[in-house]
């Protein structure tokens, strides 16, 4: 017996397809495959594990074959971005690529990590011009971050353990700064202390934390949460971080990773199918899931 939530696969069902590698713990074809049911739509999702020297192969495969669009996680963001026929501006500025659509035999590639983010942020209320953001950490993430931040926040600290590729971080993303400030900071205890005095926001980008390692918490020992300063955790697993306990400890408003994977997973869904999703479907699976 076929469940009511998924599609029945024929002839003439579309295909997106996950290409990363590892991707057998992926939740997303528990979101996407009920919304496309919820939403009348005769396709697909499936994960596909390529190995990083296959990755052209790959595109050209899901080329030849017609898919409907394809999401693309670690390691490929960045390697995929040239295979493509089309960036949008997020692609372009942020430097990868994490879904792609096919457009009559044209495909575009853009980024629904900051698009994503920027809903969550929206969604939450935490999307403000006056307002000032500590974000930790300067790899892929934090560019999304930076990114959606950047534009509208009066000032944003990027802190990292090597300052260096934080500066890097902020010159490579300049051309889409706002009227704020930008600074960088070393992730010690005293730095990260004095900038959490007046801090309206704090954005974890970094893997510290996620399972496995989830007794680990990427802000130093001894560095307070203000109670006026939200916290966003982009870890997922598991739900509940150390870094979120910690802010729920000091009164601080705290959102886990898992709205940031849904938010990113509903702009990806609309840039397939030109549709919005039942977020009320999507997020239910996602908790059955995870």
């Amino acid at each position: 017996m076929i469940p009511q939530n998924m599609n029945v696969i024929s002839g003439t069902t579309k295909v997106v397809a996950l290409l990363g590698h590892p991707v057998a713990h992926s939740l997303s074809p528990a979101m996407h495959n009920p919304a496309f049911a919820a939403a009348g739509l005769d396709f697909c999702y499936v994960v596909l594990d390529v190995r990083p020297e296959e990755i052209g192969a790959a595109i050209r495969g899901v080329r030849a074959l017609n898919f409907a669009g394809i999401n693309v996680t670690v390691p490929h963001k960045q390697a995929v971005s040239p295979l493509l026929d089309e960036l949008t501006e997020e692609a372009r500025a942020i430097g990868a690529v994490n879904t792609a659509a096919n457009r009559d035999g044209r495909w575009v590639g853009t980024n629904t990590d900051a698009t994503g983010f920027r809903r969550l942020l929206e969604q939450h209320g935490l999307y403000r011009k006056d307002m000032k953001a500590v974000m930790l950490g300067a790899g892929g993430a934090a560019r999304a971050g930076l990114y959606v931040l950047g534009q509208v926040a009066r000032e944003v600290v990027v802190a990292n353990r090597t300052v260096p590729r934080a500066e890097e971080l902020l010159r490579t993303l300049a051309p889409y700064q706002g009227t704020g400030r930008w600074l960088t900071s070393p992730l010690d205890r005293q730095s990260l202390a004095a900038h959490m005095e007046d801090a309206d926001l704090l954005v974890n980008t970094t893997s510290v934390g996620m399972y496995p390692n989830d007794e680990l918490c990427p802000l130093p020992a001894g560095v307070q949460i203000p109670s006026h300063c939200a916290v966003v955790d982009m870890v997922y697993a598991p739900p509940k971080t150390r870094l979120l306990e910690l802010a729920e400890r000091s009164g601080a408003r705290t959102v886990g990773g898992r709205d940031m994977l849904l938010f990113q997973a509903v702009e990806a869904f609309q840039f397939w199918t030109g549709l919005e999703p039942e977020l009320r479907v999507m997020d239910s699976a996602l908790g059955k899931a995870s």
